[in-house]
């Protein structure tokens, strides 16, 4: 439903190509993402018609975000950078429903989980872009959930496709996926953690006042 009311105001309403992002994937996950616990819910042709709906929108709108990154002159904010992991996220997602609906690692899901495997390398080449949107922001967390999502379809090949390689990859994914949850999450508690204790410092301190004093002042600015 968001995604439906989001491209029909895009399509109504005139949109800049500047303001694409790749967070315009975020609602297009999202309709995926609702195959995974709708099939053991038992909505399983609905779940068809939400994975049919996200891999044509996010083949349609790639292109889009590609051309908008690359040919216009106004590049991506540098705050923005961490939002390039929402690349990894929709076809990662769409390979853990593919498996949910056919139950079986075929080509259609190598097909999907390469391409996923693919834009976390492109990720980790684009590596100069996170180190300047430091330092850790809210938009950090878009790298924990793509990874988690990857890790999770690349365990799941290791599991229907054993072989030396496929579980260094499982590997990998778990351990990227682990050090980018923890990283960021310990940061934000960090700074989190310090705004807080930095908010108490600058309250001014009436414990060493006179008494009455407090009275007084209050006085004075009423009058």
């Amino acid at each position: 439903m968001l995604f439906l009311t989001l491209l029909g105001r895009w399509i109504a309403e005139p949109t800049e190509i500047l303001h694409a992002t790749p967070a315009w994937l975020v609602p297009i996950v999202g309709n995926v993402t609702a195959t995974l616990p709708g099939v053991p819910l038992g909505f399983h042709e609905t779940s068809w018609f939400l994975l049919a709906v996200g891999l044509v929108s996010w083949i349609a709108f790639l292109p889009l975000l590609l051309h908008r990154l690359i040919f216009c002159e106004d590049k991506l904010p540098e705050r923005l950078a961490p939002s390039l992991a929402i690349f990894v996220a929709s076809p990662a997602v769409g390979c853990l429903s593919w498996l949910q609906l056919t139950g079986r690692v075929d080509a259609v899901y190598r097909f999907i989980l390469f391409t996923a495997l693919f834009f976390a390398l492109l990720v980790l080449r684009l590596w100069q872009l996170a180190v300047r949107a430091l330092p850790v922001s809210v938009a950090w967390w878009a790298y924990t959930f793509p990874s988690a999502a990857l890790a999770s379809a690349l365990i799941r090949y290791c599991q229907h496709v054993p072989g030396v390689g496929e579980r260094l990859l499982a590997w990998a994914g778990l351990a990227l996926t682990t050090i980018s949850v923890a990283g960021v999450g310990f940061i934000s508690l960090r700074n989190c953690s310090l705004r807080l204790w930095l908010s108490v410092r600058s309250r001014p301190d009436h414990s060493a006042d006179p008494p009455g004093s407090a009275r007084i002042s209050n006085a004075v600015s009423i009058q």
